[in-house]
Formats: structure tokens, C-alpha cells, sequence
């Protein structure tokens, strides 16, 4: 017998085996994707998709008022935003409950409040505001009336100065309103705060100290 006859048939086998090999290797792999991609989906639903879907859910609900909690679900990536949000919402939520008390305190407030724009324009005026107006038999929702005639500049120099200025001084009608002026800069406002001190200034010794204060004090006939 020759030789070669006998190693081609080996070699025929060898490449056989290789073949069956190299078949099974690959559904083995297929196999296994087979069961790896779904697996891998359902972790990536649940521990994912999901729990960011619910976080889009509750910021649409706590964009309507919603006081739901945050949902606290999924990977630990996932979880760090959901507690994330959750401060971000508290933090939102105490500004809002401030805000609220704020507003409620000015609108209680018996001394005039109003804000004023760099422009003159009154974007804010408390109720005692409206209620002076009235006492003083003065129009209804004109505001600046209450105020100095330079009030614009006013608002320009508190602006530019950043500083809290005291000693505006106004009357009206036999009324003697002293007005306190600070600046809200973020919103380029500044609010004149007044008190009405006629009875403090019926002196007239008293209200010639007060209205010599600065050049700010200012006069209107009744």
C-alpha cells in the first residue's frame, strides 16, 4: 500500500472534524445570542426603559402640580437621576412654599409695596397700594401717583448704586409717605417700600428733620 493513500484519507477526516468543529461553534454562538439578546433586553426594559419612563411621567405630572415622590427604580446609574430629581424637586417645591408666604406677607403688609422697572413702569403693587389710592380719593390702578415725580431716576440710581437708599420722602393730599428703596438687580427692579408717618410727623420741627434728610425728599401739592 502507498503511502499516500493511507494520509489522504486522515487528512480528509482531519478537515472534517474542523469543519463539524467550526458548524458547532457557530450555533453555539447563535445559541447563545439567542438567549443573550433577550435576556439582555428584558434587564435593559426593566432596569432602564422603565425607570426612565417613569421619571418622564412624574416631571410631566410635577409640571402640573402633581406632589407624587420621585420613582425610585432600575440600575444604580438610573437611580442616582431619580435622586437627583428628587432634591431638585424638594429644592423646587420650599422656593415656591417661600414664594408663597412672601406673597401672602406683602399682600398683608399695611405699608405700600410696589416694584418699579428701570423704565418707570410699576410691575408690582401690593393691596395697601390700592387701598391708599382709595382713602385718598385718588383714581384706582394708578399707582405712580403714590410715587415721586423723579421716581424713575430714582430707580436708575438705587440700580446703578446696588445699594439699599432710605429718606424718600413724599407727600400727597396731607399725607407724609416715607419710602425705603432697594434693589432686586436679577430682575432689574426696585422696590419702594412706604410708610405712612404723618401722624410721626405732625411736629412740623419733626417734619422739617425728615424732609431734610437729602436731596430726595420730594413734594407734591394736595
Amino acid at each position: 500500500m502507498k503511502k499516500g493513500s493511507v494520509i489522504f484519507p486522515v487528512l480528509l477526516a482531519l478537515a472534517a472534524a474542523d469543519t463539524i468543529a467550526a458548524v458547532l461553534m457557530v450555533g453555539a454562538t447563535i445559541a447563545f445570542l439567542l438567549v443573550l439578546l433577550p435576556l439582555a433586553y428584558f434587564l435593559f426594559r426593566n432596569r432602564i426603559q422603565k425607570p426612565l419612563l417613569a421619571l418622564v411621567q412624574y416631571a410631566h405630572r410635577f409640571h402640573e402640580g402633581s406632589d407624587d415622590t420621585v420613582p425610585a427604580s432600575g440600575g444604580r446609574m438610573v437611580r442616582m437621576l431619580s435622586e437627583a430629581l428628587q432634591r431638585m424637586t424638594d429644592a423646587i417645591r420650599q422656593r415656591e412654599r417661600k414664594l408663597e408666604e412672601l406673597a401672602a406677607f406683602n399682600e398683608s403688609d399695611p405699608n405700600l409695596m410696589m416694584k418699579v422697572a428701570r423704565d418707570g413702569r410699576i410691575v408690582y403693587a401690593n393691596r395697601s397700594v390700592g387701598r391708599k389710592l382709595h382713602d385718598l380719593g385718588l383714581p384706582p390702578q394708578h399707582y405712580e401717583l403714590l410715587l415721586p415725580d423723579d421716581a424713575e431716576k430714582i430707580v436708575e440710581g438705587v440700580l446703578s448704586s446696588k445699594k439699599k437708599n432710605s429718606g424718600v420722602v413724599w407727600e400727597l393730599r396731607g399725607r407724609t409717605i416715607d419710602y425705603t428703596t432697594f434693589p432686586l438687580a436679577r430682575e432689574e427692579t426696585v422696590v419702594f417700600y412706604g410708610v405712612d408717618v404723618t401722624e410721626e410727623t405732625a411736629d412740623p420741627r419733626v417734619k422739617k428733620a425728615i424732609c431734610s434728610t437729602g436731596d430726595k425728599a420730594r413734594s407734591r401739592p394736595p
